[in-house]
């Protein structure tokens, strides 16, 4: 058990992918790529090579499912054809955008590949980084999970949603310039200000857990890491620490490096670490209420007592 001041996160870094078994009947094809928010300075300016066109739905770019069960292109939106929202089964395609209700943010699905936010003044604020990929688009998978993907039917970002709203998840461009994913629960994912406790409070319901089980994983992670993410068992922080091999991170997975089964960025990333958290806690003691119960008799949860200091 380690005690350290609460991790205060800033502006969001990454969020990692949810990477679980994919559900049978999803609809369209799930993925497990992670988000890579960071600052887009220096991203590539809009195209102007071609004219940006109204957000449109059933496209079915070759490689991967028609996320519409509709084999056209149907326009949607008013007031110019900008909508600010992308709703289940709906995609943005090459040279698309999204608008903030009152025009000052958009969000443009560029010709080159990269999702980007501008403000009014066309300033990039936050990309996807994925420039590169002529012809890409945005699709809003009934899965719960928002993917770009290139013209070839490759994955190459995503926000890591899966399983999470149930078909109702949807992507909305707001007036305080935040991207933000909703389902009927409130806000998944977010470009901006989006905590590690909201994120493990979400993506909890994905194993079946209710929302009294929170109370159990708030307590268990508190009281291993103070949800700090760098954070090593025995003292320390990374880079310093031995992550590697030590119980590391909000978990405190023993040793660290097991939450590289999720994604690499794992020393890093306190999305990834808590995916592996909610997954190992699940797969060890069915929900958080049993795990805490464990940590509570013997003092630790993760693995072994005898890697434990």
């Amino acid at each position: 058990m380690l005690s350290h001041s609460l991790f205060r996160p800033a502006r969001l870094a990454v969020i990692a992918g949810v990477s679980v078994a994919v559900a049978a009947g999803a609809g369209v094809t799930p993925v497990f790529a992670a988000s890579r928010a960071r600052s887009a300075a220096g991203y590539a300016a809009p195209s102007t090579s071609a004219p940006r066109v109204a957000l449109a739905k059933g496209t079915g770019k070759g490689g991967h499912q028609t996320p519409s069960p509709s084999p056209g292109v149907v326009p949607v939106g008013g007031g110019g054809g900008c909508g600010s929202t992308l709703t289940a089964n709906e995609e943005l395609i090459s040279g698309a955008e999204l608008c903030s209700p009152d025009g000052s943010y958009t969000l443009d699905m560029q010709t080159d590949g990269n999702l980007v936010e501008y403000n009014a003044s066309g300033q990039a604020l936050w990309a996807t980084d994925t420039s590169g990929h002529s012809g890409a688009d945005l699709v809003m998978q009934t899965d719960g999970n928002l993917v770009v993907y290139s013209s070839s039917g490759q994955a190459v970002w995503a926000s890591g949603t899966y399983g999470i709203g149930g078909g109702t998840t949807y992507l909305s461009i707001q007036n305080d310039s935040n991207v933000v994913l909703y389902d009927s629960s409130g806000a998944v994912w977010a470009v901006r200000d989006f905590s590690p406790q909201t994120y493990a409070q979400e993506i909890m319901f994905h194993f079946g857990w209710s929302q009294a089980q929170w109370t159990y994983l708030d307590e268990l992670w508190q009281r291993e890491s103070g949800w700090q993410w760098n954070v090593c068992n025995g003292g320390g922080t990374y880079p310093t620490c031995d992550y590697t091999g030590v119980a590391y991170g909000i978990p405190q997975a023993n040793p660290g490096s097991k939450m590289g089964s999720v994604w690499p960025d794992w020393p890093t990333d306190p999305f990834t670490q808590i995916t592996w958290g909610e997954q190992y806690i699940a797969g060890t003691y069915g929900n958080p209420e049993n795990a805490w119960n464990h940590e509570v008799n013997y003092g630790w949860y993760a693995v072994t007592a005898s890697a434990r200091s």
